[in-house]
């Protein structure tokens, strides 16, 4: 059974999927809580257009990406620092490193416009190769919506040992983020987005759908079209294909 999101496509698509997708694809376009939407849209134009990036390629040709001088195929609208950083962690994500991080935080991104960019970055990365799989044109841009963003500081304890700070415990309004992880502590895979809580839950919605629930995590018996050990072995060597250090 084809889906609003996909329709007219060789194979079927599971609507809670498609409906996972089609939510965040619209989410994309409006005012985030660091990007306006006319940003956000152009941050994923930004990971397509780092595919073909020439200044990319050379880089990711090099010894190192800091050997290469040069400027990124572009759109022009975003920040330099955001160009960059979507661009290596769209072409290049194998090496970053913390210097990576902290340069971009030097060129004047802050730690929650960064975590914004990942997330974005992650959807249309998500979605593009989703569509690539099923051999179909990937889906049009959004139009950006109206709107400023919101600025709000998530609410609870931070914790500082990674790239950019996580919340060790969410509170208030944010205390949701981690309530369906059936473990004392939630992984820092769930944990990675969570200084801007509306990408974390983007997130989650996503990768629930697309690989496996929260409580699916802990169950090695679970199994939706394919088994646990299928699910597993192709996730394991996607991984190792991408140099996945985690």
């Amino acid at each position: 059974m084809n889906h609003s999101f996909y329709p007219d496509i060789p194979v079927p698509v599971r609507a809670d999927l498609a409906d996972a997708q089609e939510q965040e694809w619209a989410r994309l376009s409006q005012p985030g809580t660091w990007w306006d939407g006319r940003e956000r849209v152009s941050i994923a134009a930004e990971v397509r257009l780092a595919r073909n990036c020439s200044f990319c390629a050379a880089r990711k040709s090099a010894l190192s990406p800091y050997a290469v001088q040069g400027e990124h195929d572009s759109e022009g609208i975003l920040p330099a620092a955001a160009v960059e950083v979507i661009h290596r962690v769209t072409t290049d994500p194998q090496r970053l490193s913390r210097t990576f991080y902290d340069k971009a935080l030097e060129a004047g991104l802050t730690p929650e416009q960064y975590v914004e960019l990942i997330g974005i970055t992650v959807l249309t990365v998500s979605v593009d190769a989703f569509c690539r799989s099923l051999g179909i044109a990937q889906r049009p841009l959004p139009e950006p919506q109206p709107g400023e963003p919101s600025r709000k500081k998530a609410s609870g304890k931070l914790f500082c040992g990674a790239f950019v700070p996580l919340l060790a415990k969410p509170s208030g309004p944010d205390a949701d983020i981690y309530a369906d992880v059936p473990l004392p502590v939630a992984p820092n895979i769930v944990r990675s987005l969570s200084l801007v809580p509306a990408e974390a839950r983007g997130l989650q919605k996503l990768a629930q759908a697309e690989y496996l629930t929260f409580d699916d995590l802990v169950n090695f018996t679970a199994q939706r079209s394919l088994d646990r050990r299928q699910t597993e072995l192709i996730a394991t060597r996607v991984s190792a294909l991408n140099e996945c250090f985690y």
